[in-house]
């Protein structure tokens, strides 16, 4: 069940849930951004557009694993207290074989903080990467 009754814990699992669900609305924009990235590769035909569509669709689709990786985090830390961490690394584990059993919550929270910086991160490189097509796609 819930190990760690350390003060703070549960504001602390309220506020990575909250900030793992803050990234949803950018999840549209690495979505539609991506659809116009494919759309630049086939309307346009410059070999700049082409790399560059493919940079946006590619920055788009590692954006939207991170995304994916955030709500799964969100819902086990929704249900954190009601975990059995040992069941928990066994179902993961039986999931991605490479999955490393044992940690606590701190790592886990800390690896969800990554996953949204991560996120953020590639939805800038996607939006630069879309200001870039823009600029050099033909009037």
């Amino acid at each position: 069940m819930f190990k760690e009754n350390q003060p703070g814990i549960h504001a602390e699992l309220v506020v990575a849930m909250a900030l793992l669900k803050a990234f949803r609305p950018l999840e549209i924009l690495l979505i539609g951004s991506g659809l116009l990235g494919i759309a630049s590769t086939i309307i346009l035909h410059a070999e700049i557009t082409h790399w560059l569509g493919l940079g946006i669709f590619l920055t788009g689709l590692a954006g939207l694993y991170a995304a994916f990786r955030m709500r799964i985090d969100a819902v086990l830390f929704a249900r954190w207290e009601n975990l059995d961490p040992v069941a928990l690394d066994q179902v993961l584990q039986r999931l991605n074989p490479q999955f490393k059993p044992g940690r606590t919550l701190e790592p886990r929270l800390a690896g969800a903080y990554f996953l949204l910086k991560a996120g953020i991160g590639l939805t800038i490189v996607q939006c630069a990467l879309l200001v870039a097509l823009a600029g050099l796609a033909p009037p």
